[in-house]
């Protein structure tokens, strides 16, 4: 677990200083040129909650929805094909993309599920999906809080990594780490802070939190003040979030077990 907390921690901890934006790809970009905060700051700490349909991208089309996401490229390209939402960062570069929710995801009150689908296309550090209280407006700003719930890789293994009053809980994703897997990733709340986290077909545990997140990202926000790193490609079917009617049927794994 020391291993996963400590890069959990290097993803979503602040660092000193502001480094330079990386200059834009001749790719096709979105979002490339990061607003200045007092620009779109308010769009990205919006607290508008989703409608009463809860939040559902399929990724149709051929880009982000700008009225629910807030994208910096930053060293990437982040492209929308297929049914898929693409996010690539060339060799050897420190920044990933970062993407977010413009609005909260999560209903602010009841029983609620959150949902999302990935495949790692490639070698590389995965870039962290989290689930957040607030996240950062910008790109090197530090975040609020530390996320809810975040993707983190520890040795071979890729982990879902919860912070919670009383500790850090955290649960190998089995084969999470498998080039060209697809996963599905989901949360549940029974609406009185009883928690499911599943992976696929299996619930890989409970646990019990006061915590609510909100918003939901992609991406490393601030950037790992690192040496360059190999950044895995990551494709995601969808991210939707809504009120929890019917539990998952995921049953829970034989002999699973999580780490404090």
């Amino acid at each position: 677990m020391g291993g996963a907390l400590l890069l959990f921690v290097s993803l979503a901890a602040c660092t000193s200083g502001t480094p330079d934006l990386p200059q834009s790809s001749d790719q096709p970009l979105i979002g490339a040129t990061s607003p200045s905060p007092s620009a779109s700051a308010g769009d990205a700490t919006s607290t508008q909650e989703p409608s009463a349909a809860g939040f559902d991208n399929e990724f149709d089309g051929s880009s982000l929805d700008s009225t629910q996401w807030a994208v910096f490229s930053q060293s990437g390209v982040v492209s929308v094909h297929d049914g898929l939402l693409d996010v690539v960062t060339p060799p050897n570069v420190r920044n990933c993309p970062y993407i977010v929710t413009k609005s909260n995801v999560i209903p602010q009150d009841g029983p609620f599920f959150f949902e999302t689908k990935y495949t790692r296309m490639s070698q590389g550090l995965i870039p962290a999906f989290c689930l957040d209280y607030l996240p950062a407006p910008q790109p090197n700003e530090a975040p609020v809080t530390q996320p809810f719930m975040a993707l983190a890789t520890s040795g071979s293994n890729v982990m879902l990594v919860f912070n919670l009053e009383s500790g850090t809980r955290s649960y190998v994703i089995p084969n999470g780490a498998v080039i060209g897997a697809t996963h599905r990733i989901r949360l549940e709340d029974d609406g009185s802070g009883n928690y499911r986290a599943i992976a696929d077909e299996t619930e890989l545990g409970t646990f019990h939190s006061d915590r609510r997140p909100m918003k939901f990202w992609i991406g490393t926000n601030p950037p790992k003040d690192v040496a360059p790193n190999i950044w895995a490609r990551m494709t995601f079917d969808y991210v939707k979030a809504a009120l929890l009617t019917v539990p998952d049927p995921a049953m829970p794994a034989s002999g699973a077990s999580s780490t404090m």
